[in-house]
C-alpha cells in the first residue's frame, strides 16, 4: 500500500467503510477495532474483497480532487472605503 495513504486507512476509518456489511464482519471478532492488528484487518478483507482497498483509494483521490477544485481564489479585496 501507497505511504500517503497509510494515515488516512486507519483501522477506524477501514471500520466505517466496511460499515454494516455482516458478511465481512462474520471473519472479524467482537469489538475489532480494539482486538485487531491493522494487518490483520487488511488481510481479511483483501482476501474477502480483492478489490476492497482499492474502491477507498479510488473515493479517497475524488475526494482530494473535489477538495483541490473548491480551493477560494486568493485574492484580497481592500474596501475602498478604506482608502
Amino acid at each position: 500500500m501507497q505511504s500517503r495513504y497509510k494515515r488516512i486507512l486507519t483501522i477506524k476509518f477501514v471500520l466505517e467503510k466496511v460499515g454494516a456489511d455482516k458478511f465481512a464482519l462474520s471473519y472479524l471478532p467482537n469489538d475489532p477495532e480494539t482486538h485487531v492488528s491493522q494487518t490483520f484487518l487488511y488481510t481479511i478483507l483483501n482476501t474477502l474483497d480483492s478489490n476492497f482497498f482499492v474502491r477507498i483509494i479510488d473515493e479517497i483521490e475524488a475526494q482530494h480532487q473535489s477538495k483541490l477544485q473548491q480551493k477560494p481564489e486568493k485574492v484580497i479585496r481592500i474596501d475602498p472605503s478604506m482608502m
